[in-house]
């Protein structure tokens, strides 16, 4: 969506993953997913953000020229020549820059290039507006894009060339006036550059014109430099930047951010991609009321601190939370100045009290000093220092008593395979013939409710356990409807179970005239259901164990449930002082936990959380006493169908942190 996606059709929702479904990526969306329960608030999410984006103008400052005609002329069929793929790899070089760096743009073929109208020093297509045109390496563009160019050039528009200059028509003829006037104001010649750039010598040439209307920047390939800020500095040197983000407590981060309008609204779209948060400041180059809408719930949030720059840009100091998205939305409404114009705390609310305005804070992971600075009526700065209590942390013990959602597993993936023979000679003794499949299992203790599941059993067949045919089955309850499942309580003994599965092939090999045909096989594995745990032997065998009350902090995979996929529900009951919540906000933080949870806190539950950061504000839910605090987790199929062994449930530390709530009147 930050890159201008804005519909998404989801891979798959199967009525059934009976069989070969089960293999696809992922193998369904729905109820067989133990993400299906949480589907509609990943759904949600995703509708938040194309509400805004559907129908909205995007915002962007830069028309990035595609150089397909250029390809298309340097690329031969065969050629072990490196110069087509140079200028493709900076083209992608150039795309992926672009973003990091938060110099939005589009990308125009030289078709839509050719439509564009100028105006007032601008290229207008549809609702786009772009103030600079960027071209990147190319030494191939049609005459009437060279024109183009030339014209906007001329009318005020501002161009940039990447490592290379083009100058010749996609007919091979050289295009004189076009390198003439380029030549004559950038002092620099198409054919040396052509040269440098084959010969991969990367090197930094900055070159602009007097008005920096033109200009040129890095001679040969560009993926090669050294410097890459000097792309970005080249293009802040012709225009100011719609957006800007400063990194206070890290050299850069993976945020981008992209503009759009709508309905008279500047939304920036923000999104942190990394698995950690920053400190920022965000200048935007627009002027309004800002606050926040965030796209995991929805919920408005006013923006508190900010302040305008002095060539009039709104400057919005963040904090912006690991794999956080929303829009930062700013309006005209009249109310342009903010009383805080920065702080090292986090602000809870400014609300009036009486016949004053107070800010109502807390302290957060970037507290150091603990000062506020507030912008008085008279336009002077007013510095105030405040003396702050410590956080206090409750931590949680690391045992907890749990509750499955669904029946453990245990994957029956390893078979001996036995092969019979029909009767007959010669080529006759290839067609046909018995196949039995054994796999064991082991047990050890009495296993209530055990169950076997099968999927896609060649027909005709006949399966045993220790000898015993199976003669019941049912529609399977586990898993996917369309398996058939038999309880196997009566069937199985302490100590080694023998799982055996016998079907007839009516032809094994050859089969059709070409052999193309599918020859039917058993293809998936047989899973053992129940209320089990699995213990490990050293032999590598997993035995089928009772199942224990408790689960410890770390991955479930490593204390009996390697297979299972699903919830588990984490049960602790914690006493709370009142000294502990009284004029203070309280957050449960988990460390780590795969994949996604849900609280619930004295029978208060909380939206799920899909992703990190895995902390919720309890403070509402809490009371002097004991507490009751759930937390449900699932996980994917991975480890059920992939036979992975990927961590999943309560992998992390589990803390209760309390922060002091200070008031202070503006």
């Amino acid at each position: 969506y930050m890159m201008g996606i804005n519909f998404i059709v989801p891979h798959a929702f199967h009525y059934s993953i009976s069989g070969q479904r089960k293999r696809e990526c992922p193998p369904s969306q729905f109820y067989q997913n133990p993400m299906w329960e949480n589907y509609v608030y990943f759904s949600d999410y995703i509708r938040r953000i194309a509400s805004i984006t559907v129908g909205a103008v995007h915002s962007a400052d830069i028309a990035l020229l595609f150089p397909m005609e250029s390809l298309w002329a340097e690329y031969l069929p065969g050629t072990t020549d490196r110069f087509p793929w140079d200028l493709n790899d900076d083209f992608s070089y150039i795309t992926d820059r672009l973003l990091r760096w938060n110099l939005d743009y589009d990308i125009l073929g030289q078709d839509e290039f050719e439509k564009c109208s100028i105006d007032n020093a601008t290229l207008k297509i549809s609702d786009e507006v772009f103030h600079l045109l960027l071209v990147p390496p190319m030494t191939t563009i049609r005459k009437e894009s060279a024109e183009k160019i030339l014209a906007f050039i001329e009318k005020g528009g501002k161009v940039l060339f990447l490592g290379l200059i083009p100058y010749i028509d996609n007919k091979g003829e050289v295009l004189t006036e076009f390198v003439e006037k380029v030549e004559r104001s950038l002092h620099v010649s198409p054919e040396i550059l052509l040269r440098e750039y084959k010969e991969g010598r990367s090197k930094y040439k900055q070159l602009f014109n007097n008005q920096r209307s033109l200009g040129f920047v890095q001679s040969g390939p560009l993926y090669m430099t050294e410097d890459e800020t000097r792309i970005a500095d080249s293009v802040k040197k012709m225009i100011m930047p719609d957006i800007s983000i400063s990194f206070l407590d890290a050299p850069d981060g993976n945020i981008y951010c992209s503009h759009w309008r709508k309905e008279e609204k500047d939304f920036f779209f923000v999104v942190n991609s990394d698995e950690r948060s920053f400190k920022t400041n965000i200048e935007l180059r627009v002027s309004g009321k800002p606050y926040i809408w965030d796209t995991e719930n929805g919920e408005t949030k006013e923006i508190f601190c900010y302040q305008k720059s002095e060539s009039g840009n709104l400057i919005i100091p963040l904090i912006i939370e690991p794999l956080k998205s929303f829009f930062i939305v700013v309006e005209d409404s009249g109310e342009l100045d903010s009383k805080i114009v920065d702080t090292d705390l986090t602000i809870l609310n400014v609300r009036k009290d009486g016949s004053e305005m107070k800010a109502f804070l807390t302290s957060n992971k970037y507290t150091t000093s603990a000062f506020i600075d507030i912008k008085e009526d008279s336009g002077s700065l007013r510095h105030v220092d405040l003396k702050l209590p410590s956080d206090k942390i409750l931590e949680f013990g690391e045992r907890w008593y749990f509750h499955r959602e669904k029946p453990n597993v245990l994957v029956l993936n390893e078979w001996v395979q036995k092969q019979g023979f029909s009767e007959g000679v010669g080529w006759f003794n290839m067609l046909g013939g018995t196949v039995t499949q054994e796999a064991v299992f082991y047990i050890d203790g009495e296993i209530p409710n055990l169950r076997a599941v099968f999927d896609k059993v060649p027909e005709p067949h006949q399966i045993e356990i220790n000898n015993t045919l199976i003669t019941r089955y049912k529609p399977s309850t586990y898993l996917d409807h369309q398996m058939k499942e038999a309880d196997i309580s009566h069937y199985v003994c302490q100590g080694r179970n023998v799982l055996k599965i016998e079907f007839t092939l009516p032809e094994r090999a050859f089969q059709g005239k070409t052999g193309i045909k599918p020859i039917e096989l058993m293809f998936d594995p047989v899973m053992i259901i129940g209320d089990f745990s699995l213990e490990k032997r050293a032999d590598g065998n997993y035995v089928l164990v009772k199942e224990k009350n408790v689960l410890a902090n770390g991955s479930w995979t490593k204390q009996g449930y390697p297979f299972y996929a699903g919830s588990i529900e984490y049960r602790q009951q914690i006493y709370i002082d009142d000294s502990f919540i009284t004029d203070r906000r309280c957050f449960l933080e988990i460390d780590d936990l795969k994949e996604v949870m849900e609280l619930t806190v004295n029978e208060k539950t909380y939206s799920p959380k899909m992703w990190e950061p895995y902390c919720v504000d309890i403070t509402e839910s809490l009371k002097p006493g004991l507490n009751d605090f759930r937390i449900r987790v699932w996980n994917t199929l991975t480890n059920l169908l992939d036979f992975r062994d990927f961590d999943s449930g309560i992998t992390g530390k589990v803390r209760i942190i309390s922060k002091p709530q200070i008031c202070v009147s503006l």
